[in-house]
């Protein structure tokens, strides 16, 4: 206890423990003399700490578990986050895929395309004016349109979406002026059964198949 400390600039430390006079894993640490700084490592079964574990370089890596009351990442957390149960997460980011096992609560959810989770039912009305000889494109994004005639007129075109998922649906429906020829067609699809005519009795639902790229009356 009263000899002179010896600076060792690199090499190794071990502790081990005694068991009944059998000698047992303790605590091994190696340690360099890079650049003036030390730099090593502590390898041991079980680390507890008081206060805090400060890091550099690569952090702190865990082949066990790591239990704690926070766990405080700055830059994100890196990787597969696996929960037991959590009902308070309130913040992803930006996410790629959301997969739910089980009922999801959700409030509210915007989306700038289709998506699937009802079936393939898109919600969101496009109202459409067309004049005579116009020509007009329901939106992707919806899933029903409204199309008014601004007057009875003679002709004009309606373009079904031009960029629909597999399972979309959508309605349409008119207002209560004629038009006498529609021209009902499909960009780079497939119409079956377009409309020829319409007025406030005509009207219908199409769904779209992907692998056939056509758009099928359902009613």
């Amino acid at each position: 206890m009263t000899n002179n400390r010896d600076t060792v600039a690199g090499g190794s430390f071990v502790v081990t423990t005694n068991y009944y006079g059998n000698a047992g894993a303790g605590i091994t640490m190696t340690v360099s003399n890079v650049a003036g700084s030390l730099v090593g490592n502590i390898y041991a079964n079980n680390v507890i700490v008081a206060n805090s574990i400060i890091t550099s370089g690569t952090g702190a890596s865990y082949t066990g578990n790591l239990t704690a009351n926070y766990v405080i990442a700055n830059l994100g957390l890196v990787g597969t986050l696996t929960t037991v149960a959590q009902p308070n997460i309130t913040s992803l980011g930006n996410l790629t895929s959301l997969t739910v096992v089980g009922n999801a609560s959700i409030g509210n959810i915007t989306s700038n395309g289709m998506t699937d989770m009802c079936g393939g039912t898109s919600y969101g009305i496009h109202y459409i004016n067309i004049a005579n000889g116009g020509s007009e494109t329901i939106y992707s994004n919806v899933g029903v349109a409204l199309v008014n005639f601004t007057s009875n007129i003679a002709g004009c075109s309606l373009t079904m979406p031009t960029a629909p998922s597999n399972g979309q649906s959508i309605k349409i429906g008119f207002t209560n002026n004629t038009c006498s020829t529609l021209t009902h067609v499909a960009s780079g699809q497939t119409l079956l059964a377009p409309l020829l005519t319409a007025n406030q009795y005509a009207g219908g639902e199409w769904v779209y198949h992907t692998t056939s790229s056509t758009w099928h009356k359902v009613s």
